[in-house]
């Protein structure tokens, strides 16, 4: 892993100061707020953050060519010690705002490496502006300190990674795929592969994919009823992290299962439970022996999640698409709900999902040959790709299932019935074959109803071959 370049560095401290974009300016927000909730801020200059026991293993900071003073510097603060938390006082917003600068820096210099900054540095600004853009002013009878001085709660090892696992959450989708990629043709097997069956070499009607930050896949192993993770460069065996213990409505069991995503915060799967009608969620170690219900009563099919953790859902029986917080049942109607049909207010058997920064949400229409997009808070989608018929012509799609919204708007789509993937450009009125489109088969570069779809944050395409019981990786060129 190589260390963070100073350029990165310095390109997140000029997203975090920046005015329009960064912290507010109003030196009076909060003033005379409590300095007791504690919990609502994180900190700058504190001695904890650098401490030598929170450095990852695999970040070498030894030969990091960052240092601190190359970035920015500022005064040595005051400090306070108040309601047990020693807080930095600086002189005046520039300075505090400064400081809070430097402690993301230092959270990137001991967490990340310069391959996780990638996902990430064009994003960060809008969870740390969630933390550090609520200023408290200390009262006038703290320690005599000046009624206009800033000052941030010192940093503990918790808040520290909580702030981190946000940055990571907002990076999942952040997947920057050239303009003009293009993928080897010929996929190499790195999942299942070895027949039909539930040994933990074998895969039995792969559907849902999702892919962490390490490049570990996640499937959900349908017909064995179970969710398998299978570790880079581990093409041997697979580990059941969910359900295996048949088909059932226990919270040890699953009843095939059609999606799964991560939720990182957390660090727990949760799962389209669709033959038991509910959403679950399982935690990722590897104790877990059972699961918890989220959703209950619901036809699900397809899963995602926003970067404000809002769960979305499709139900193909009532032919639409919930938004829930999690822990709510009912959720919020934001596509569909309908009825079944062809215009663009309905669906026909809604499956898999994806939404982005702003909340629009993309539906795979299945039966319908299309895949909508419903803007927020949108009365009805708009078609864009497919909508044609069925067929196998560049303009129309047969059954499509999993999708992927890169960042400059261009859709990937399992293209099922048609045995290939494929690439829609914004705006586009017809698409173009990425993987696949050979014929069913059994070849590298075959597929026999592909289902699934994922990138890494490399751009490696992962897609789920149903009827070969393989996940096949795609080489970006």
């Amino acid at each position: 892993m190589s260390a963070i370049p100073k350029s990165n560095l310095k390109r997140i401290r000029d997203i975090l100061l920046a005015d329009e974009n960064g912290f507010s300016n109003d030196v009076n927000d909060n003033q005379g707020s409590d300095s007791d909730s504690d919990s609502d801020f994180l900190a700058t200059e504190s001695d904890d953050t650098s401490n030598s026991e929170h450095v990852s293993e695999e970040s070498d900071l030894s030969n990091s060519d960052f240092e601190h003073g190359d970035v920015v510097t500022v005064s040595q603060p005051e400090t306070l010690k108040k309601n047990g938390a020693i807080w930095s006082i600086y002189p005046n917003l520039e300075q505090s705002r400064t400081a809070a600068a430097n402690t993301i820096l230092d959270a990137f210099k001991i967490f990340f490496t310069n391959e996780m900054l990638e996902l990430i540095v064009f994003h960060t600004n809008l969870y740390a502006k969630r933390y550090y853009d609520k200023k408290i002013t200390p009262r006038q009878d703290s320690n005599n300190i000046r009624s206009d001085s800033h000052f941030w709660k010192s940093v503990d090892r918790i808040e520290l990674e909580s702030f981190i696992g946000l940055l990571i959450q907002s990076g999942v989708h952040r997947i920057n795929i050239p303009a003009d990629a293009k993928w080897s043709q010929n996929g190499v097997t790195i999942a299942g592969g070895n027949g039909v069956g539930g040994a933990t070499n074998q895969l039995n009607y792969p559907f849902g994919l999702f892919l962490d930050d390490d490049q570990t896949v996640v499937i959900a192993d349908m017909w064995n009823h179970r969710i398998m993770q299978w570790k880079n460069g581990d093409t041997m065996n697979g580990q059941v992290f969910a359900g295996g213990n048949g088909a059932g409505k226990g919270l040890n069991q699953l009843y095939c299962p059609t999606d799964v995503l991560i939720d990182k915060e957390t660090d727990s799967l949760i799962i389209c439970d669709w033959a038991n009608s509910r959403v679950v969620r399982w935690s990722r170690r590897m104790d877990t022996k059972q699961g918890e219900i989220l959703i209950d009563n619901i036809n699900c099919y397809g899963l995602a999640m926003d970067e404000q953790r809002y769960l979305y859902v499709a139900d193909y029986v009532k032919q639409e698409v919930r938004r829930h917080k999690l822990g709510e049942n009912i959720g919020t109607l934001v596509a569909g709900g309908n009825g079944q049909g062809r215009g663009l207010h309905q669906f026909n058997w809604p499956t898999y999902l994806f939404v982005d920064r702003q909340q629009n949400v993309y539906v795979s229409d299945n039966y319908n040959n299309r895949v909508m997009k419903w803007n927020k808070d949108a009365k009805e989608g708009i078609v864009i790709a497919g909508g044609q018929g069925q067929g196998n012509a560049l303009t129309q799609l047969s059954c499509p299932l999993e999708l992927f919204v890169d960042t400059l708007g261009r859709l990937y789509v399992v293209d099922q019935e048609n045995h290939r993937v494929m690439r829609w450009a914004q705006g586009a009125t017809q698409g173009t074959v990425i993987a696949g489109g050979n014929g069913a088969g059994a070849g590298a570069n075959e597929f026999n109803y592909p289902t699934g779809l994922s990138f890494d944050r490399h751009g490696n395409l992962y897609v789920a071959d149903r009827n070969n019981a393989r996940v096949q990786r795609f080489s970006i060129e």
